[in-house]
């Protein structure tokens, strides 16, 4: 018997809809339909019926619907037995920014773990993202979007957008103009290397650019901290700095922050699925 197909049709019943099952595993609604007709066929009985408002259990199927979650429950237990006699836990492994471990992850991991005790989390931050994401070092990344079509099949979903932000010293008088693009020339900039902030940039006039060889947005604050020039920073990376001041820009410089994932290992790998569909709760994803 296919424990994959009993866990996907006893999900179906949670959810009330092969088509919300199918949006969790990544599987059309007509696989999750003929997953869950296999099993009754192994069986031997009808165990679903539909209604108007979706799936719910067949008359009279209860009881074998009750020993089917008992067999998911006891394959919990061994995965769990194994994990002891290996001296570990199953374990997700995150690939990321520093400023989004800096201010979204360490929440989001202490939540997912208080619910989940099982599962370890590793993260992996990285100035070559790009290379942890192909080599396959981490279950699931969050970042950018990369901009080429991945042919492994990770699936991609949005999280939130993070604006940029003109970063200065200190808070200056006027300060609500100071967002404004034509508002930062004849000033020392501190470039970083990001290539939406080089392009945005490139129409203004500044008076001196540093070039900054390194995607530590932490040294760049600090030289802004320091006086030696300003610069542009997406807002999660000033967030929480201090002694400096920064506001968004105009008119407006974004970048949509995505977590990807194998859709081959999510549909395997129910740790992975777990820590997934918690980061859909815990963010809004659109």
């Amino acid at each position: 018997m296919d424990i994959n197909k009993i866990e996907v049709l006893i999900r179906s019943l949670e959810l009330g809809s092969f088509s919300k099952a199918a949006e969790e595993y990544l599987y059309t609604p007509s696989a999750v339909s003929h997953m869950a007709k296999a099993v009754e066929e192994e069986v031997g009985t009808k165990l679903i019926k539909r209604t108007y408002a979706g799936v719910e259990v067949e008359d009279g199927a209860q009881e074998i619907i009750g020993k089917l979650k008992e067999i998911l429950n006891l394959k919990r237990e061994v995965a769990l037995l194994a994990g002891i006699r290996n001296g570990g836990k199953n374990t997700v492994t995150i690939g990321t920014y520093a400023s989004l471990l800096k201010n979204i992850i360490p929440t989001l991991i202490k939540q997912f773990e208080n619910e989940y005790p099982d599962i370890n989390i590793n993260i992996i931050v990285d100035d070559k993202m790009r290379d942890v994401y192909e080599s396959g070092k981490a279950n699931v990344f969050f970042g950018e979007k990369f901009n080429d079509v991945n042919p492994r099949g990770f699936a991609c979903e949005k999280l939130f957008d993070d604006y940029y932000v003109a970063v200065f010293p200190q808070r200056i008088e006027g300060e609500k103009d100071f967002g404004f693009k034509e508002s930062l020339s004849g000033k020392v900039f501190i470039m970083p290397n990001d290539s939406k902030t080089r392009k945005y940039m490139s129409e203004v006039q500044m008076e001196n650019v540093l070039e900054i060889d390194s995607q530590d947005d932490g040294a760049i604050i600090q030289m802004v901290r320091e006086g030696l020039g300003i610069s542009v920073l997406p807002e999660l990376s000033v967030k929480g700095s201090e002694g400096v001041f920064f506001t968004r820009l105009s008119p407006p410089l974004v970048r949509s922050l995505v977590m990807m994932y194998d859709e081959n290992e999510y549909k395997k790998n129910s740790a992975l699925r777990k820590f997934v569909r918690f980061t859909r709760k815990y963010i809004s994803i659109e």
